[in-house]
């Protein structure tokens, strides 16, 4: 009988060993099939793939370069949170269409978004929020003190913060979105 336990406790390490080392292949294929299609705007580097138990598949360590742009944008993690590892693999036949089951829930997972406040792209992104606003006012000192269109990106570099930092969203889990601007005093 422990024979059996044993053996019994073995084949489900193998086969999950087996279902996470496919699932981690087809998304690094997928990963690799996205970074060349997209090379012709962006350079996108990836570390690699991980997956839990509790459902979430993410691409860990990521570096993007936008054409046309000298800085780079980076994210610790980026990925989907379902319900548990079988909704992975559920996805993974809905991907082929040969499922029909969606899980419960679908998220969004992203951890570490990391933009420098003197990144070239965030200087373009915070004047098109300012043309988007209309901010006639907006290079006005009470304006810029105030944050009234958000600070720009020379403001937080004077106040002396390095980067801003989103440390968390994960929309399936309900869990909210966290972010912070680090001060260059601040390290990790």
């Amino acid at each position: 009988m422990k024979k059996l336990v044993v053996w019994a406790f073995l084949l489900g390490v193998a086969a999950y060993g087996g279902a996470k080392l496919y699932l981690h292949n087809e998304v690094s294929d997928a990963m690799d099939m996205m970074v060349m299609m997209v090379s012709p705007y962006a350079s996108v580097q990836y570390d690699g793939v991980a997956s839990t138990m509790s459902g979430e598949l993410t691409v860990e360590g990521v570096t993007v370069r936008v054409k046309g742009f000298r800085d780079e944008l980076t994210i610790d993690r980026i990925g989907i949170n379902t319900p548990n590892f079988i909704s992975l693999l559920e996805l993974s036949d809905l991907m082929t269409l040969q499922g029909d089951s969606m899980p419960e829930y679908f998220g969004f997972i992203v951890e570490g978004l990391r933009i420098p406040v003197d990144a070239d792209y965030f200087q373009k992104v915070y004047e098109l929020t300012r043309e988007e606003h209309g901010a006639p006012d907006a290079r006005e000192a009470a304006a810029e003190c105030a944050g009234k269109y958000g600070f720009s990106p020379q403001t937080l570099a004077a106040l002396g913060y390095k980067e801003q930092v989103i440390l968390n969203v994960d929309e399936g889990s309900g869990s909210g979105v966290e972010i912070h601007t680090r001060h260059a005093s601040q390290h990790g």
